[in-house]
């Protein structure tokens, strides 16, 4: 299980942990949101920012995402803030996440163009986390094989300790 897939849970507790994610995130995304383009024009930048400076596993953008945009902006009216103007300018234009993978890259919505652009950068690397999203070959709960293009596959081995048994 990936941390990524556990801020959704984080926020739909009924308890004080849950109360107590769900006022800190509305007040990070409300933050971060109106950072741009104060602080820079593609958001991006503050979630690689977060990651590279602070030891972050995800971005603040990339955490609102797992949760669901829709659902950010419920829990922010809820705790009395509001995103900026540009993330409701984004749902009005079809664009229902910050980020998506499309053919093994990353996207982003580009704010000026009101379009999901190609994150720059990526061209030199495999980024196995796209490609499992639109390339699996294959995959139980040993083994996990993605075509990497160019007549090349990707063996992943998932099993506890990575050992070679009966289901790789």
């Amino acid at each position: 299980e990936k941390v990524i897939d556990r801020f959704k849970i984080l926020v739909s507790g009924k308890d004080k942990a849950g109360e107590f994610y769900r006022k800190n995130f509305a007040a990070m995304f409300a933050y971060v949101s109106n950072r741009v383009p104060e602080i820079t024009d593609e958001f991006y930048k503050i979630d690689d920012a977060m990651k590279a400076g602070f030891g972050w596993e995800h971005g603040p953008f990339q955490i609102w995402d797992a949760i669901g945009v829709e659902k950010g902006i419920e829990i922010m009216k809820a705790e009395g803030v509001a995103p900026a103007a540009w993330v409701n300018d984004m749902l009005a234009s079809g664009s229902k996440s910050f980020y998506t993978v499309q053919n093994g890259a990353t996207y982003f919505y580009d704010i000026p163009s009101k379009k999901q652009v190609k994150k720059p950068g990526q061209d030199a690397f495999i980024i196995l986390d796209n490609i499992r999203k639109s390339n699996e070959v294959f995959k139980n709960s040993g083994v996990v094989i993605e075509d990497l293009g160019d007549g090349i596959l990707n063996c992943e081995f998932q099993s506890k300790m990575n050992t070679i048994g009966g289901d790789v």
